[in-house]
C-alpha cells in the first residue's frame, strides 16, 4: 500500500507541475496519468499484487480523462474507458495481467462504467445505444464467466444487467406502458436475471 501511496504522490506532483508551473489547462490529466501509470507499471513489474495493479488502472483512467479533454471535453471518456476494459479483460485471460481476480474486477468495472458514461455523455442524442452497449457487455461478462470459470466476472455481469436493464425498460417503455407497469416489468426481468445468475454460478462452481 505504500507503493500505491507513492503512485498517488507522483500523480499529485505531476498535477502541481502541469497546472501550476506549466499552466496547462487542457489535457493536464495526461501528465497526471503518465506519471501515475509509468511508476505504477514499474512497481507492478517488480511485484504483481493488487495495490500495484490498482495504481496502473488509476493512472490509465487519468490518462484517458486527459485525452478526452484534448479531443473535446468529457464525451469520449466513456467509450475509451470501455475499450481499455475490454483489452484488459482479454489480456488477463491471456495471463498478461495479474493477479487475476483483481484484474477481472478492474477490467469489468471499466467496461460497465465506460458504457454507462457513454450512454449519458458520448451518445447524448442516442442514449439507448450506450445503454444497449452496457447491457450487451454485462451479458457477455456473464457468458464468459462460465467458459472462464470466474465467479468475479459472473458477479460483475449480473450487477451490470441489474444496472442497465431497468434503464432500458424505462427509456423505451416507460412512457408507453406507464411508470408502475415499467417497474413491474423491470422487477420480473430482474428476477429472471437472478435465477439465471444462480444457474450460472452453479455451472462456474461445478
Amino acid at each position: 500500500f505504500l507503493w500505491l501511496a507513492a503512485v498517488a504522490g507522483a500523480g499529485f506532483l505531476a498535477d502541481v507541475v502541469a497546472s501550476d508551473t506549466l499552466d496547462i489547462e487542457t489535457g493536464f490529466s495526461i501528465a497526471i496519468g503518465t506519471a501515475m501509470t509509468s511508476l505504477a507499471a514499474v512497481l507492478w513489474f517488480q511485484r504483481k499484487t493488487a495495490p500495484q495493479l490498482v495504481g496502473v488502472f488509476a493512472g490509465i483512467a487519468f490518462l484517458i480523462a486527459g485525452i478526452s479533454d484534448v479531443l473535446g471535453g468529457d464525451d469520449p471518456f466513456g467509450i475509451l474507458l470501455w475499450i481499455v476494459g475490454v483489452v484488459a479483460l482479454i489480456s488477463t485471460r491471456l495471463d498478461l495481467i495479474s493477479p487475476e481476480r483483481t484484474a477481472y474486477s478492474l477490467s469489468s468495472t471499466a467496461v460497465l462504467v465506460g458504457a454507462q458514461w457513454a450512454a449519458f455523455e458520448f451518445f447524448s442524442d442516442t442514449q439507448g445505444w450506450g445503454l444497449a452497449l452496457g447491457l450487451a457487455s454485462a451479458l457477455a461478462l456473464q457468458g464468459v464467466s462460465v467458459a472462464w470459470l470466474s465467479l468475479v466476472l459472473l458477479a460483475f455481469g449480473s450487477a451490470g444487467v441489474l444496472l442497465f436493464l431497468p434503464q432500458i425498460v424505462d427509456e423505451y417503455f416507460g412512457e408507453a406502458i406507464g411508470g408502475t407497469t415499467a417497474l413491474l416489468v423491470s422487477g420480473v426481468a430482474l428476477l429472471a436475471v437472478a435465477l439465471v445468475a444462480v444457474r450460472l454460478r452453479d455451472r462456474v462452481s461445478g
